[in-house]
Parts: C-alpha cells; sequence; structure tokens
C-alpha cells in the first residue's frame, strides 16, 4: 500500500475511558474549558447554563445538568457555589458536575428539592461543603454529591441505549475501535 505523505494507523485503544459515563453525559451542558470547551470562567458557567435552558426552551422544575468544569483552570480557581448556579436561574433545579467526576454543585432549588440543609450530615464517605452558618455552599463532596438531584436516574433504558450510541458515533470519531467500561 502508498501513502505517500500520509500515516496509517492502527484503531486506538481506550482502556480507561469510562464509557458508559460518557453516554450518561451526552445530554448535559458542557463547561469544559479550553481546548475542549469555552468555560474559563464561573460567568461562562452561567451563561452556558443559561443558553441551554433558553435554546431548549426547558421548563421551570425541570432538572439541568451539566458536565465538565474544572475549577483548576477557572480564572477564579475555586468551584462554582449554589449562589453563581442561583445566576444562572432560581426556577430550574441545576447539579453539575466536576470534570473529575468526584465533586458536583447545586443550585439553590437543587439543594432545596433534594431537601439539603444545614442539618444535613455529611455522608459516610462524603463532604457537603459549608458556609461560616453550617448552610451548604452547594458543593458536594464524593459520596455526598448522591444527595443531589440526578438525571441519569430518569433515563429510560430506550434513551441511555440511544446515548450508548452516540457515545459510539463520538469514539469512532477519534479513531477509537476498542473500549472498556
Amino acid at each position: 500500500m502508498e501513502l505517500g505523505e500520509q500515516a496509517l494507523l492502527p484503531g486506538f485503544i481506550d482502556a480507561h475511558g469510562h464509557f458508559s459515563a460518557l453516554a450518561r453525559t451526552a445530554d448535559y451542558v458542557d463547561l469544559s474549558p479550553p481546548p475542549v470547551g469555552g468555560a474559563e470562567s464561573i460567568a461562562d458557567i452561567v451563561r452556558a447554563l443559561r443558553l441551554a435552558i433558553e435554546q431548549s426552551s426547558i421548563p421551570a422544575g425541570t432538572l439541568v445538568t451539566g458536565f465538565g468544569y474544572d475549577d483548576s483552570l477557572l480564572e477564579e480557581r475555586r468551584h462554582p457555589t449554589r449562589f453563581d448556579l442561583d445566576e444562572a436561574s432560581t426556577s430550574h433545579p441545576i447539579v453539575i458536575r466536576h470534570v473529575s467526576g468526584h465533586l458536583a454543585v447545586g443550585n439553590s432549588l437543587a439543594l432545596a428539592d433534594a431537601g439539603i440543609s444545614a442539618e444535613t450530615p455529611d455522608p459516610a464517605g462524603g463532604i457537603v461543603r459549608r458556609l461560616e452558618n453550617g448552610a451548604p455552599d452547594g458543593v458536594m463532596e464524593e459520596t455526598a454529591m448522591t444527595l443531589l438531584p440526578d438525571a441519569v436516574a430518569n433515563l429510560t433504558p430506550e434513551r441511555f441505549a440511544e446515548l450508548r450510541r452516540q457515545a459510539l458515533e463520538i469514539y469512532a470519531a477519534y479513531g477509537i475501535t476498542t473500549i472498556q467500561d
């Protein structure tokens, strides 16, 4: 086979890609920093969430979920708080997940809907970050994330199958031919 100046590469193997996690986040608002996304500040995150709500005409009361923010790459060098997310909407519960998958942030409505308050104890293996007065600031670490509303809980098997197909297309577009989950 003559390729001239071109190269032929074998398919790539992804040995640690969390395929199902990619599928589950396909419907989430992309809050990734450059070069993947455009979230360079908390204001960018708020704008992206607002835009998603407006463009998709998401009804009030419907959970809005974002994924991919990275506090270490935000201008503010901190996690957004419930107060920051309240700027995106106070009529939609909002939950955003950190790029690591080990933290999540809920706005005030998401916290209220989940019954998370100053009296909520830290779950085993998790931390509910708090303000000086003991009220949650919205940031949930590790197992505390499970206290927040979760869009995955409402996925039908049919919708999850469709999201997995979309994830396969993403993998294939990057030349990934072998995955594990």
